[in-house]
């Protein structure tokens, strides 16, 4: 990565204004960049661009490779001729908040006549090209996605032995008999990548690098999963044998259980990494720069039998992260990548993390609860670092400060600011402390630079309902923002 002060903003795809029930590749993400680019910022981080869980979570995706066809910008593909100006106006679902649900279904409609136009017009040519390109995963995303509605949504656990195993043979009677459907996927997603391009061309014209999320695990329900049975700690029929998650800490006396299926490390080892390098390189070719989810599963990860219900008996097992990280700066180098290293994190994943060079992460809203010894505080931040005022898991700043903040918190907060610390006044002073950081790069969250409440906050983890929902107001004020941020950018070197 660039050794020069950086600054950015956060800020989900499907957080964008729109007209069509989710936030997408359409004009407001244009003209967000063109925000971006007039405060002279340098980078926009994004959350997975994957298909979302059925809560809209882009963690629990049911492939790591495919992009989220509720992000393609129905307006887009009407300027592109592919839809007509009142098709696309009656599809129009202007809400404030995310609805996947409602979004699906308009996008369904919309793309059966957007793919007919697309296989009509001559365009045969780029969609074998992109089909070729991304032949390692591609075929199997769109046969489970076939099979997963034929079966009704079930999981590939549940689906007759002869696709839940991978009969070749009724694999391949299978795209046969689906050739047309087949054809529709890729398709849709030749239109994902091709409107996504566009948007990230524009970006890079602007000076704009492009951050992405890749989450550790890969969803037990997923293509993946079902594509590379053996990579996985599974049993005969498919079901994990242990899963993914953390032990018990101070915030939980049980842990968390993610549930994902936990990694054969042994049988990655012996296939040099081959999945590993297939996705990291699928990841950098839609973002400019990418941080690795739970980096430090990839020194050593908590294992939880499958049958236990809560994170308290599982145990640490070693991850092979160097030879992993190895081979990913071989064939990639490693300047493009970040760690997310939040938690309690010991000294092998430190040194996994100098060793190849990698920034790590600093949340000011951790800063102010520990004693001086905290690495959050911004007198501990080192050059190479990434430093927010809050990610996507945290309330905005304000919404922290009003409902989260505990008496210890506000105390200390109010003495390293050397004077009492107003409801109104937080998160321009947290946007202060991250871009006065030595922390080589500083991104700021939308909500915070909007000054919002908690009612905007986008995760709150351990939970599974009402998240993933928010959304900028379709009047939300564009320009003073970017006038504001350019001010913040400048007075701290970060242009």
């Amino acid at each position: 990565m660039k050794s020069h002060r950086v600054g950015g903003v956060l800020l989900p795809v499907s957080a964008l204004p729109s007209l069509h029930g989710i936030g997408d590749f359409g004009p407001a993400a244009t003209a967000f960049i063109d925000r971006l680019t007039k405060a002279r910022q340098g980078i926009w981080q994004v959350l997975p661009l994957h298909p979302v869980g059925p809560d809209g979570s882009p963690y629990y995706a049911h492939s790591s490779f495919a992009g989220n066809p509720l992000l393609i910008s129905p307006e887009a593909l009407a300027e592109s001729g592919l839809l007509t100006r009142e098709e696309c106006r009656q599809a129009e679902l202007p809400v404030d908040q995310v609805r996947y649900s409602e979004a699906g279904d308009v996008r369904k409609l919309l793309f059966g006549r957007a793919v007919e136009r697309v296989l009509k017009e001559g365009f045969r040519e780029e969609i074998d090209d992109f089909s070729a390109r991304n032949k390692e995963w591609l075929p199997d995303y769109a046969l489970f996605c076939i099979l997963k509605e034929r079966y009704n949504g079930v999981p590939w656990t549940r689906w007759d032995q002869i696709y839940r195993r991978r009969n070749h043979a009724s694999l391949r009677e299978a795209e046969e008999r689906y050739v047309a459907k087949i054809r529709e996927i890729e398709v849709i997603q030749w239109l994902f990548a091709r409107q996504w391009e566009v948007l990230r061309s524009h970006a890079g014209a602007g000076g704009i690098l492009i951050l992405g999320d890749m989450p550790i695990y890969p969803t037990h329900d997923s293509a993946d999963v079902w594509a590379h049975q053996h990579l996985f700690c599974l049993d005969a029929d498919g079901n994990p044998t242990d899963v993914a998650g953390v032990p018990p800490d101070y915030f939980s006396r049980t842990g968390q259980r993610w549930g994902n299926p936990l990694y054969r490390w042994e049988e990655h080892q012996n296939e040099g990494f081959s999945w590993w390098l297939s996705r990291m390189g699928r990841a950098l070719s839609l973002y400019d720069l990418v941080r690795i989810d739970h980096f430090r599963g990839l020194s050593a990860y908590w294992a939880i039998p499958n049958e236990h219900r809560t994170a308290v008996k599982g145990r640490w097992l070693p991850a092979p992260g160097d030879a992993l990280i190895d081979a990913i700066r071989k064939r990639y180098g490693s300047d493009n990548l970040i760690a997310e290293d939040l938690g309690v994190i010991d000294q092998p994943v430190r040194t996994l993390m100098e060793r190849a060079q990698i920034p790590g992460m600093r949340v000011i809203q951790f800063a102010f609860g520990g004693d001086t010894d905290n690495p959050h505080l911004p007198f501990h931040h080192p050059e190479n670092a990434v430093v927010y005022t809050g990610t996507h898991d945290n309330p905005p700043v304000k919404g922290w400060f009003m409902d989260d903040a505990t008496p210890v918190e506000r105390s200390y907060l109010n003495r390293y600011a050397g004077r009492d610390i107003g409801k109104d006044e937080v998160s321009d002073l947290f946007i202060r402390f991250a871009f006065s950081s030595v922390a080589r790069y500083a991104v700021i969250p939308i909500q915070d630079l909007l000054n919002l409440g908690s009612d905007a906050r986008m995760n709150r983890p351990g939970t599974e309902k009402g998240n993933w929902l928010w959304r900028l107001h379709r009047d939300w004020p564009m320009d003073k923002t970017a006038v504001s941020l350019r001010e913040y950018t400048e007075t701290y070197g970060r242009a």
